[in-house]
């Protein structure tokens, strides 16, 4: 929703128009979602799919002896059912790190 918003405020400046609030922009999107049936649930089990993969915006640490930047990709797994999500970083995305990330925890 956060994507779609930015998208949309952004259309809308560019043609010249105030855009709306994140908040207002949710609930129309929520009230056309609902009129038009553009959603579709996903019916799962509890525990019966485990979603992962590397997500988001690759974050960054300094180091701090030498000041360089290093990035951090973030490594997500997310149990559908319930919402509830682990979170790690590692310094790449390779293979070791995405079996450490699997069956370590």
């Amino acid at each position: 929703m956060t994507l779609l918003h930015y998208e949309y405020a952004a259309e809308a400046r560019e043609g010249g128009k105030i855009p709306y609030a994140y908040r207002t922009f949710t609930e129309k999107y929520g009230h056309y979602a609902k009129k038009y049936k553009t959603t579709m649930p996903i019916h799962r089990k509890p525990g019966e799919i485990l979603e992962v993969d590397w997500a988001g915006s690759t974050l960054q640490l300094t180091d701090r002896s030498t000041g360089e930047a290093i990035p951090v990709y973030l490594f997500i797994a997310t149990l559908p059912y319930s919402q509830f999500s682990y979170v790690e970083g590692f310094l790449d995305m390779k293979s070791t790190n995405w079996l450490t990330a699997i069956f370590m925890h």
